[in-house]
């Protein structure tokens, strides 16, 4: 069951609180942005790494909450570590693409890759079906299903998960090296 309605401001607010407090609480979301603002609390919350695997660079997220686009500035200009993989990467015309362009030519601490089939089967060995997800610093993370629940896409997520933002990583990790480098 979804959170019950409240403004976009009040779910910033909820939402920056869990972060910051690091909470272990693991809570649903459906609405893209929503997604767009838990993914912009992990990087901001992030001391170190974001791994991002993702169907591919259509803006769908980042477009819904422009603060993405400074939290992750502010990311990559502290030097931290940001790995992206995506499912597919033809969406060339979009805002997020372009971005992540720019940037990837200025920071290398940036790496955008299309997904391997070892990186994908080894998502669905562990989880028995493909899934997008983002984790930072192996403790939050968001994991969406690829499927449509409802009209949108189911998501769990935790800012103190170590166990499960643990998995996700390690597969990440694993396979990272196994998927080709996308060519801007």
């Amino acid at each position: 069951m979804p959170f019950p309605e409240v403004t976009v401001d009040q779910y910033i607010e909820t939402i920056g609180r869990l972060a910051k407090s690091k909470s272990d609480l693991e809570f649903p979301s459906y609405k893209p942005e929503h997604a767009a603002i838990i993914l912009t609390n992990i990087i901001s919350s992030a001391e170190n790494s974001v791994c991002i695997y993702d169907d591919e660079l259509d803006g769908d997220l980042a477009d819904a909450y422009p603060e993405f686009y400074n939290a992750t500035d502010r990311f990559l200009e502290n030097k931290k570590s940001m790995r992206i993989v995506v499912r597919n990467g033809r969406k060339l015309d979009t805002r997020i693409y372009h971005y992540l362009k720019n940037k990837s030519t200025h920071y290398s601490n940036l790496e955008v890759r299309t997904v391997s089939s070892q990186f994908m089967n080894s998502i669905k060995a562990e989880f028995q079906h493909d899934m997008n997800f983002a984790v930072g610093d192996r403790r939050s993370y968001r994991m969406e299903t690829t499927q449509m629940v409802r009209g949108y896409r189911e998501a769990f997520n935790s800012f103190n998960d170590i166990e499960t933002a643990g998995k996700l990583t390690d597969i990440f990790d694993k396979n990272f090296n196994s998927c080709s480098i996308l060519r801007f």
